[in-house]
């Protein structure tokens, strides 16, 4: 964002060091970062890391990794933050969420990077609503469905009855 790059503490240097290889390699073009995102009709918000453009031309949604692994799980990730409505910028104005032509996680590790392609369309975008109103179940309505046992009226029990 025409920022010049922090110095890094000793314990994140390496991977920065990638990062720079990535800068170097792709050329992107920063439109957005750490922005947050939030879709009011599907009550939810997050943050993302960024949008770029490549040299290429190609317009990415990005989020940053540096585990050892990338999972399929981010694919989720992404596309709530694809389909999101609205980004708040930091004019404290909000501005409808810009269309990408995909998404993908910068890979950062101290001694390599990998920038992955993730699909997160709208059947990714699907899933992630199914897992998002699962997770209200057993956050909020769990909470509401198990009631009291029940007693019967009649104060007789069946074998008094008889």
């Amino acid at each position: 964002l025409g920022k010049p790059l922090p110095p890094w503490p000793d314990d994140i240097a390496p991977s920065m060091a990638q990062y720079e290889r990535f800068l170097l390699a792709f050329e992107p073009t920063f439109e957005q970062t750490e922005e947050t995102v939030y879709h009011r009709a599907q009550r939810y918000a997050g943050t993302l890391d960024a949008i770029l453009t490549l040299s290429d031309g190609k317009r990415l949604l990005i989020d940053y990794k540096t585990g050892k692994a990338v999972y399929p799980e981010v694919a989720l990730q992404l596309a709530a933050y694809r389909y999101a409505e609205y980004m708040r910028l930091p004019d404290n104005t909000d501005a409808p969420v810009p269309p990408v032509d995909g998404a993908a996680v910068l890979h950062l590790l101290p001694d390599s990077w990998q920038l992955i392609d993730v699909r997160a369309d709208a059947e990714v975008f699907t899933a992630f609503l199914y897992c998002r109103e699962t997770f209200r179940f057993m956050e909020e309505t769990s909470k509401t469905v198990i009631g009291a046992a029940l007693l019967p009226t009649n104060t007789l029990l069946p074998q008094e009855a008889a």
